[in-house]
């Protein structure tokens, strides 16, 4: 019996012995998928949170992009088109036929300014170079003044050359000027 006894030991040590093998490799597997899914939930959280973040800032965004529209509706609305800009120079073309004097150059200045601190007034510069005689000059300055748009001379310079052998008074002379058209910002448009 003693062999028996021995024999059911040996048995019984095995068997617990595999038991508890089986136990700590169950263990062992549990706590490694735990670990696993512990990664995979901490990871989700971290996305969810980031989620969240961007959501929470999402009227921010849609306010700022609601603003950078209005914006550029604005600037759109209230920058001269090319054909208000051409306008405005076959205005500026007409006034210096009528005075007898030639237009050098005409350009527009791509940044707008505001009228001495007033908000509801825009400023667009124009450079302006003109040749002719005194005569003429003065009368396109005068005619500038009281054209029909609201604009103002902001610079001005002239040079004289020599006058022609035939006549001693008659001295060309070449005008640089710098022309500010003021349009109200509430009309959106440079009145042609």
């Amino acid at each position: 019996m003693t062999k028996k006894n021995n024999l059911s030991t040996i048995i019984f040590i095995i068997l617990i012995i595999l038991i508890s093998g089986g136990i700590i490799a169950g263990g062992v597997h549990y706590l490694l998928k735990n670990n696993e899914l512990k990664q995979k939930i901490n990871q989700r959280e971290s996305e969810l949170l980031q989620m969240k973040q961007k959501v929470a800032t999402l009227p921010l965004l849609r306010e700022q992009s609601k603003t950078g529209i209005a914006e550029i509706y604005r600037l759109q609305r209230f920058a001269p088109s090319r054909e208000e800009q051409a306008a405005f120079v076959l205005e500026l073309e007409r006034i210096a036929r009528n005075c007898k004097v030639d237009i050098i150059f005409c350009k527009i200045d791509d940044q707008v300014k505001n009228f001495r601190g007033l908000p509801n007034y825009q400023v667009y510069q124009w450079a302006v170079e003109l040749n002719g005689e005194y005569h003429g000059i003065k009368r396109f300055l005068e005619s500038i003044l009281e054209s029909k748009r609201f604009m103002m001379v902001s610079g001005l310079n002239i040079n004289a050359s020599e006058p022609d052998s035939e006549s001693r008074k008659a001295y060309e002379l070449n005008t640089q000027l710098i022309l500010d058209l003021i349009a109200p910002v509430e009309q959106g448009k440079v009145n042609p």
